[in-house]
């Protein structure tokens, strides 16, 4: 009975339609599949450019911010050497204005440097 169904539809059918339409279809899922892998590697593609990217970012942060604390630590430690060789004391603060200036214009990335005593007397450059 099924098959009666099936002959009668296929008989009506005109034979271009019967050899185009598989056809059609098999282009169309390999398209489709073609396109949907393709859309699949373009996110991994991105997803893997994203996380390089941001490794990226984060290791020029860490090393600037470690340029920037050695400089600080390299700063306060050449101070420390000026106050232990008495060119510059802590009991009169007023030569270190000229000399903490001039530290600033040695390292433009110092937005501020200071010298401030246990007597809240304070100087910067």
């Amino acid at each position: 009975m099924q098959d009666q169904f099936l002959n009668r539809i296929f008989a009506k059918l005109p034979l271009r339609i019967v050899f185009i339409v598989p056809f059609i279809l098999q282009i169309l899922g390999v398209v489709g599949l073609v396109g949907y892998l393709s859309y699949k590697t373009g996110q991994k593609t991105f997803e893997d450019l994203a996380t390089q990217l941001m490794n990226e970012v984060g290791d020029r942060v860490e090393q600037n911010l470690r340029i920037y604390l050695e400089i600080s630590h390299q700063i306060n430690q050449v101070n420390l050497s000026q106050i232990e060789l008495n060119l510059l004391t802590l009991q009169n603060l007023y030569p270190w204005e000229k000399y903490l200036w001039r530290q600033i214009q040695l390292h433009p990335d110092m937005a501020y440097i200071a010298i401030t005593t246990d007597k809240n007397q304070q100087r910067s450059g």
